[in-house]
């Protein structure tokens, strides 16, 4: 048996799933006193299956206490909060 294998019973069958890989990163780039970039990425691979996706989020700076950001997800979604 494998350390890392994940055992998973479905219909009295025993299948191992393979190990999953997440990567994630990014950096903020600082434009202005009240405005930045962060292009970030997430990698992730289990088995024969790999998914990158790319994103950038845009921070605004309305005073100390309130941000406004927004995230988008190349080819994915747009995020806000």
């Amino acid at each position: 048996a494998h350390i890392f294998a994940q055992k998973n019973n479905f219909n009295n069958a025993s299948i191992f799933l393979p190990l999953r890989l997440t990567l994630h990163g990014g950096a903020r780039i600082t434009l202005s006193e009240k405005f930045s970039w962060s292009p970030n990425f997430i990698y992730m691979n289990q088995g024969k299956s790999n998914e990158i996706v790319p994103g950038i989020q845009s921070e605004y700076n309305l005073s100390d206490a309130i941000t406004f950001n927004c995230i988008y997800r190349i080819k994915v979604s747009v995020i806000d909060s």
